[in-house]
């Protein structure tokens, strides 16, 4: 009799990036390993996978959309919790993967009392930035509580690690299981044309999701002090809450003569075109972004901050002072010296594709067992 497969459920907030990104990698990853996996999500979210994973979305038993939304609100979270707890009950999965905070406590709050299915939880970001003191500490509170209850924790960076070491006090380990890209992702796309530049303008793109956490505003003032010299062009893909501001702050710096606000576009073709990725978090656990790029041999411009010297490794791209300045400064030097490029983007090509997604699958499987087997057992 052959033994029953690893039944996994993976619960996700709603989300664009990164996070969809490296569901895509996983659960596909997860699913040529002879895992069945379904995912809990609002209803675009599983659209997003299923899109990314092609006909092996399609394979993969989806079936529960789940109106988790950002952010904290109590009574949709409870009615989402109990539609969760309804989706184990008939799903049975051995284990409940939750990424990123959101899905950690709604997951927690599904599984009070502790259900037969092991739960996992991803660390994909920091806490929200606090929008006061008293809720400050209530989401540290809500998070540390959501977190404890797991079996067993995964932070996507060394970086993110620490975080939640320190969230915890240091009661809990954390392992941690680096983002990783499918190998078909980049072996899809056409070669990147070297040297193709020419007399052309530079052109540098960033592709984030157009919020205060994001830096963007720097990066539209480091272009405003650009000397007439450099020929450049900045291409901003993607969209959110400060896109107005950005757009009018593009125009009153004068800025906008370069820059090229694209909306939501396709990641893999932006970089296609791109001879350089600019990506100014202000804080930054982990980024597919700069993965992918530096995938697609782009060398990647970032400020200093928590995480960004291991996002872009040396030697993969340039980590400058958080200023506009900082900026104007690394952007002018990647456009004249396309030596530089060229062998920075070389580095980060060689840094993106050592890891597979194949490998993070592998990583997590192990961690799957060590949680069936705390105390579960195997059944």
């Amino acid at each position: 009799m052959e033994p029953e497969r690893l039944r996994v459920l993976h619960l996700m907030r709603e989300a664009a990036g990164g996070m969809v990104t490296h569901l895509a990698a996983l659960t596909g990853a997860l699913r040529e390993a002879g895992v069945e996996v379904a995912v809990a999500a609002p209803p675009e979210v599983l659209a997003r996978l299923r899109a990314r994973l092609g006909d092996g979305g399609a394979r993969c038993a989806w079936g529960v959309p789940l109106p988790l939304r950002d952010g904290m609100r109590p009574g949709a979270d409870l009615a989402a919790a109990i539609r969760l707890r309804r989706a184990v009950r008939r799903l049975r999965p051995h284990v409940v993967h939750a990424h990123g905070h959101k899905a950690a406590w709604a997951s927690a709050l599904a599984m009070t009392p502790p259900s037969a299915a092991a739960r996992v939880v991803t660390v994909h970001n920091f806490l929200p930035a606090p929008s006061g003191r008293i809720w400050s500490a209530a989401q540290r509170r809500m998070v540390r509580w959501s977190l404890g209850r797991a079996d067993r924790l995964i932070a996507v960076s060394e970086t993110l690690g620490r975080f939640a070491q320190d969230l915890l006090d240091g009661r809990r380990p954390v392992t941690v299981v680096p983002n990783a890209l499918d190998p078909r992702w980049w072996s899809q796309a056409s070669p990147r044309r070297d040297g193709r530049t020419g007399s052309r303008a530079l052109v540098v793109a960033c592709v984030m999701r157009l919020h205060a956490s994001k830096g963007i505003e720097l990066l539209i003032d480091g272009i405003a002090r650009l000397p007439a010299s450099v020929q450049l062009e900045a291409w901003i893909a993607g969209d959110g809450p400060c896109r107005p501001d950005l757009e009018a702050r593009a125009r009153a710096t004068g800025a906008w003569r370069r820059v090229r606000f694209l909306g939501w576009a396709e990641p893999a073709r932006v970089w296609m075109e791109a001879d350089a990725a600019v990506l100014p978090w202000l804080r930054e656990g982990a980024s597919y972004s700069a993965l992918e790029a530096m995938a697609l041999g782009l060398p990647v411009v970032a400020l200093e901050c928590p995480g960004s010297r291991e996002v872009v490794p040396e030697g993969a791209g340039l980590v400058v002072d958080p200023s506009p300045e900082g900026l104007a400064s690394a952007l002018e030097r990647l456009a004249r010296e396309p030596e530089l490029r060229r062998r920075m983007g070389e580095q980060a090509r060689r840094r993106a594709t050592a890891r597979t997604a194949r490998e993070m699958a592998e990583e997590t499987l192990a961690l799957y067992r060590e949680a069936r087997g705390a105390g579960r057992g195997e059944s």
